[in-house]
C-alpha cells in the first residue's frame, strides 16, 4: 500500500528529473552557497555528492576543496550515513552517493555546515528526501547548520512529517533562500 509521503515522493522526483535549464540553476546554487560560506567561514563543510536529478555539487565541491577548512563527504552503509574527509577522490559516486578511496577512519559529526539533498521542501525549511532517514539520523546527533539545496519546482504546501523528521535551518534554490522559522541564525 503507497503512502500519502511515498506518492508525494515518486510524484516530486518526476518533477525534480524534469527541470529545464537544470546547469543555469546548479550554477545559480553553486554561486549562492559559495557566498554563503565565505560570509559563514564555517571551520568544516559536509556536502553530499549528488545523484540522480538532485542540484549537482560537483563544482560546489570542486570550488570549497582546499579553501582552508575541512570538506566532508557523506559515506552511507547499512542505513546509517557519516561524514568522511573528502581529499580530492574523483566524484564519481555510487548509487548511494559514496565515493571510491574514502579514509573511513577521518570521519566527524560535528561539521559546522551540512549540505543536504532535497525531494521536495516547504516554505518553513520541512524536507522530504528518499526515505531511508540517513539525514535525519544524522541531523539528530550533529550541532550543524543544515542547509538543503533544491530547484524551486520542488516547493510544495505541505509535507506529512514523523517524529523523527528533522527541519532545515535554511533552503537554497536558484530564486530564493528559505529560512525556518526557529532556526539557527544566520
Amino acid at each position: 500500500m503507497c503512502t500519502a509521503k511515498e506518492a508525494l515522493r515518486r510524484q516530486m522526483r518526476a518533477i525534480r528529473d524534469g527541470i529545464d535549464r537544470r546547469s543555469e540553476k546548479d550554477c545559480i546554487i553553486t554561486q549562492k552557497m559559495i557566498e554563503l560560506v565565505n560570509s559563514l567561514s564555517p571551520s568544516s563543510v559536509f556536502c553530499y555528492v549528488s545523484i540522480r536529478s538532485e542540484v549537482d555539487t560537483r563544482a560546489l565541491i570542486g570550488r570549497l576543496y582546499g579553501g582552508g577548512r575541512a570538506l566532508y563527504v557523506p559515506y552511507t552503509a547499512g542505513g546509517r550515513m557519516t561524514a568522511v574527509l573528502y581529499e580530492g577522490q574523483a566524484l564519481r559516486p555510487d548509487g548511494h552517493g559514496n565515493l571510491a578511496g574514502l579514509d573511513l577512519s577521518k570521519a566527524t559529526d560535528r561539521p559546522a555546515l551540512t549540505l543536504v539533498p532535497l525531494t521536495a521542501f516547504t516554505r518553513d525549511c520541512r524536507r522530504l528526501g528518499y526515505g531511508a532517514g540517513c539525514y535525519d539520523r544524522f541531523l539528530a546527533g550533529a550541532d550543524t547548520l543544515s542547509v538543503g539545496l533544491g530547484f524551486d519546482e520542488q516547493l510544495v504546501a505541505d509535507i506529512e512529517t514523523e517524529p523523527h523528521d528533522r527541519p532545515l535551518d535554511l533552503i537554497v534554490t536558484p530564486k530564493r533562500t528559505y529560512q525556518r522559522p526557529d532556526g539557527k541564525p544566520v
